[in-house]
């Protein structure tokens, strides 16, 4: 796998360095032989004369230029501090070779106001993106062929990620590494990197516009679960809810998000079991049945499953790591 992290006057380093700390620590959980027959190979694309602009900034080592020829299977774009507009407007080799990576089919994660390189580029024409909060606004202003996604974390058009802040890339990153690499290692991520970067507010890794998808009977099923999480709701209730089959519900589910309804209904319970467990006023058995899961013990196993580590254990790490970025 090829890894471009793209750097540029005004360019936040963080975000770059978080995403090259998660994918490296993935990478090195594999198996020896998977990281010698398909190594992971991370590189920081720039312009030489930008690199050591601000002494004040750690100097990041630019080893490719938007002039080489190299194609890359992921490109990252971290957010620019301040205007973002004069930035994106005055580097057209930059835009070319978006463009030109766009059409070796490469997969892009912007974000912040990364993401008005790739609108600046034509590339979110007709397409759904978000960025950072403060700048919807003027984003819809500059870039009107842009279907703006205010109340999505994350948004997914084809091969194009982008998400409104750098917590929002690292959940995003543990989605993809789980697609990638598998969910065992994702886990381990996750256990690492989200509570040292990331409130980690209840919501699962979104395929399509955040939580609002673009599927009517989706949005109204999803609004269902997860307003009765609390409740015995079966398939079918959600089914009847959002006046369809169970089966043409469950195609839809699918298509849109990749899951079936009640892998939805699971991942919505276990992300809320997560934020009750940082309340120590809360026993297990209040936080089992606020989720949603009645029977304590099946929802220890199945946390457990899920995240390789039990509910206690889990509040005793998020309580050891107190610090939100």
């Amino acid at each position: 796998m090829k890894i471009a992290f793209c750097f540029y006057k005004k360019g936040l380093q963080s975000s770059i360095s978080i995403a090259s700390d998660m994918l490296a620590s993935a990478s090195s959980l594999r198996k020896r032989h998977m990281q010698r027959s398909e190594p992971l190979m991370m590189y920081v694309v720039g312009d030489k004369d930008v690199q050591h602009e601000n002494d004040f900034e750690v100097h990041l080592n630019i080893e490719r230029s938007y002039f080489d020829d190299d194609e890359y299977d992921f490109v990252f774009l971290p957010p620019i501090w301040g205007n973002p507009i004069p930035t994106v407007r005055r580097h057209d080799h930059i835009l070319a070779w978006l463009k030109k990576q766009h059409e070796a089919k490469a997969t892009f994660i912007a974000t912040g106001t990364g993401v008005c390189w790739l609108a600046q580029a034509g590339l979110l024409d007709n397409k759904t993106a978000t960025t950072h909060w403060h700048f919807h606004s003027k984003f819809e202003k500059f870039f009107p062929a842009v279907n703006l996604n205010r109340k999505a974390a994350i948004t997914s058009s084809d091969n194009i990620y982008c998400t409104r802040s750098t917590n929002s890339q690292t959940e995003l990153l543990v989605y993809i590494i789980s697609q990638f690499l598998g969910a065992s290692i994702a886990r381990v991520i996750e256990k690492n990197f989200m509570h040292e970067a990331s409130s980690f507010q209840s919501e699962p890794f979104f395929r399509m516009g955040g939580s609002t998808q673009f599927d009517e009977t989706v949005a109204i099923a999803q609004t269902f679960i997860n307003q009765n999480l609390a409740s015995a709701i079966t398939l079918e209730d959600i089914a009847d809810y959002s006046k369809t089959a169970k089966k043409t519900l469950t195609r839809k589910f699918k298509n849109e998000i990749g899951i079936t309804p009640h892998k939805y209904l699971l991942q919505q319970r276990l992300q809320t079991s997560k934020s009750l467990l940082k309340d120590n006023s809360l026993s297990l058995i209040n936080v089992a049945e606020l989720s949603g899961f009645k029977d304590p013990h099946y929802f220890k196993t199945v946390f457990e499953r899920h995240f390789q580590m039990s509910p206690l254990s889990y509040r005793k790490l998020v309580k050891a790591k107190p610090f939100h970025a």
